[in-house]
């Protein structure tokens, strides 16, 4: 911006507008002007204007609401809010300026200034499609889906193109979890104001279905659009960090805090990345400073319940998780997370019913796309069912167990499954058939009556902890192929044969029983003979275990281990579907837990979900060697 040719033509247009002075007008037209080159994305001379405007009368109500709309237009929302309640203070008190200090309140997590904002717009301007668009966007902050599409709605009939009312709809699709409905809104958004907005919600719903890569390439447009967007860094980051590249993760999230110091989700983010890195007391002091910022922000009390439980301090953990539900009442994931805290004290009954909302998350629309009612306990008998897998092998394993009860209230059971248990569970009695891909199940839809996700099913049986269906083996291998692996073990000639099993460090690298730890163990019980160790994952390439039986190149799925783990006497290692597996199979197995392990574990060195099973766990945090020395100790006294 030339400011002295700004100055000039706005003297010009002074003279023109009827003001109490000639200064007056002069700054208001240059206030005009500022506002139009902060609409044309040139920010940095909207401000030049802005600031010359306010040396001249600190009290330039327009300048101020222009300085606001920069600050928002760069995603410093706290500092926005400051300068639109300073305009409204001035008593530039139009309907836009409270329109758009109740969009800075709510970014910031302040729901009830945004709704006190929002109500001043609407006594001015009572159609103002602007004000109803944000009451929409209020409504979804607080958790009220239908009440935020209802009003987008509502002013989309009255203007089809209006950006804010599409990219609220877009985003209460997507918080409803219907993410083809959520694209469409957010690509219509994008034909209508070709915002960075637009891509940026269209990059959301790509994330929310794990598509990293499309997600990537939608918020890189929208940084095109707007290079200076701390929302946008933040969005980057994102990415970055659920593909756990914690570096480029981090460099975003401190791009976004160079634009906008005080950007709450940047903060919370760059907690995530420090409490992976194990900086732990780094992390919770970036969460409370968010929770002082944005008292609201339902996100940062997740994080902050995240981190203290994966401490185990569960109480804490609750309470944040209690807060954030109280801010929205229907935050998925802070229920299901309170859900999981409830069931590692074994408040079962509290604990599945706050689990059931881990499936309004957008990563379970797989689920709800099947056009079948949810099974919720009405009598199955002579009707078909279908058990959908909703989780990892390590879960799905575990809960198969309830297959067989459904099977005994007279239900015709069918079972989605990943294909790498699919000959497993064909075996298992009551289970008609199994289909694996889209296709099989859309097939198979109209011949079934409901429809119920595996890890439901405690929660339906009414499961307590003196309830546990604990009768194992209720997987059943091959036999013939359990025989041939039996019987080549026996030609080693060992007493014993015992699988080990380790994980690979990518999830979390601090706390996993790696290839390395799993060497300090083999080098602790070197000293035992007469056994066969045998490898039921592939190596790595590690020399510490070079010395074990490894025939994993014959198992090309874990129903091929399921045949492998059943020929075996001992099964060790850390809770994976393998050692799952073992357990499910009725074998002796030693699971090697971290210091803080998940709800199922309790803590006590036995189970009742697996009662072949011995639970070792760590001292201290990161620190096997007390594993390490109490399994070779055991191990001695067999």
């Amino acid at each position: 911006m030339n400011l002295s040719f700004e100055k000039l033509w706005c003297g010009i247009a002074a003279t023109l507008k009827p003001r109490p002075t000639w200064n007056d007008a002069f700054l208001d037209a240059l206030a005009g002007r500022a506002r139009h080159a902060a609409l044309s994305g040139r920010l940095s001379d909207a401000e030049l204007a802005c600031l010359y405007a306010l040396k001249r009368n600190p009290a330039q109500g327009r300048a101020l609401e222009v300085r606001g709309l920069v600050a928002a237009r760069r995603g410093d929302w706290a500092q926005a809010a400051g300068h639109f309640e300073h305009a409204i203070g001035s008593g530039h008190r139009t309907a836009e300026v409270h329109r758009a200090l109740a969009e800075a309140r709510l970014r910031t997590g302040d729901l009830a200034g945004a709704e006190e904002s929002v109500r001043a717009a609407m006594l001015l301007s009572p159609e103002d499609p602007d004000a109803v668009a944000e009451s929409a966007a209020i409504a979804l902050a607080r958790g009220n889906v239908a009440a935020a599409i209802q009003l987008a709605l509502r002013v989309l009939a009255m203007r089809p193109s209006h950006s804010r009312a599409l990219l609220v709809h877009g985003g209460a699709l997507l918080r409803r979890g219907d993410l083809p409905a959520a694209a469409t809104a957010y690509r219509n958004a994008a034909e209508a104001v070709a915002g960075a907005e637009a891509w940026s919600g269209l990059g959301d719903v790509h994330r929310a279905a794990g598509r990293l890569d499309e997600a990537r390439d939608c918020y890189d447009r929208a940084l095109a659009l707007e290079p200076r967007s701390a929302d946008l860094h933040v969005a980057l980051g994102d990415v970055y960090l659920e593909a756990r590249h914690f570096g480029e993760a981090r460099a975003y999230y401190d791009a976004a805090l160079r634009i906008a110091p005080d950007l709450a989700p940047a903060m919370s983010r760059l907690a995530r990345v420090a409490a992976e890195a194990g900086e732990t007391d780094v992390a919770e002091r970036l969460l409370l400073r968010v929770r002082d910022l944005a008292p609201g922000d339902v996100e940062s009390l997740l994080s902050l319940g995240l981190l203290r439980q994966a401490e185990g301090r569960m109480d804490e953990a609750l309470d944040c998780y209690r807060r954030a539900t109280a801010i929205d009442p229907i935050a998925p994931a802070a229920h299901y997370h309170a859900g999981l805290v409830h069931l590692s004290r074994g408040e079962f009954a509290a604990g599945w019913e706050e689990c059931e909302w881990r499936l309004r998350l957008p990563a379970f629309q797989r689920l709800r796309s099947l056009a079948r009612p949810l099974w919720r306990g009405e009598d199955p008998a002579g009707h078909a069912l279908l058990v959908q897998h909703d989780a990892g092998a390590s879960d799905t394993i575990q809960f198969l167990r309830y297959v067989p009860l459904l099977a005994g209230r007279g239900a015709r059971v069918f079972a989605e499954m990943a294909p790498e248990l699919e000959r497993l569970v064909r075996r298992m009695p009551g289970v008609e058939g199994v289909v694996t891909g889209v296709d099989d199940v859309a097939r198979l839809a109209p011949s079934v009556a409901w429809r119920c996700p595996l890890l439901s099913l405690p929660h339906r049986f009414g499961t307590t902890p003196a309830t546990i269906p604990a009768d194992v083996p209720y997987l059943e291998p091959d036999p013939a192929r359990v025989a041939a692996f039996r019987a080549r073990l026996e030609q080693r000639g060992a007493a014993r044969n015992i699988g080990l099993a380790w994980e690979d460090g990518v999830v979390n690298p601090r706390t996993a029983f790696s290839v390395d730890s799993l060497g300090r163990l083999l080098h602790a019980l070197s000293r035992e003979s007469g056994h066969t160790w045998v490898a039921l994952q592939r190596q790595g390439g590690s020399a510490a275990i070079a010395s074990l039986v490894d025939w994993t190149g014959e198992l090309r799925s874990l129903s091929d281990a399921a045949e492998l783990v059943a020929a075996l006497d001992l099964v060790i290692g850390p809770a994976t579907p393998l050692t799952h597996l073992a357990a499910a199979l009725g074998k002796p197995v030693w699971f090697l837990l971290p210091h803080v392990a998940d709800w199922r574990w309790g803590t006590a060195s036995t189970t009742p979900w697996y009662p072949t099973a011995r639970l070792y766990r760590q001292n201290a945090a990161g620190d096997w060697s007390d594993v390490v020395r109490a399994v070779s100790d055991s191990m001695a006294a067999r």
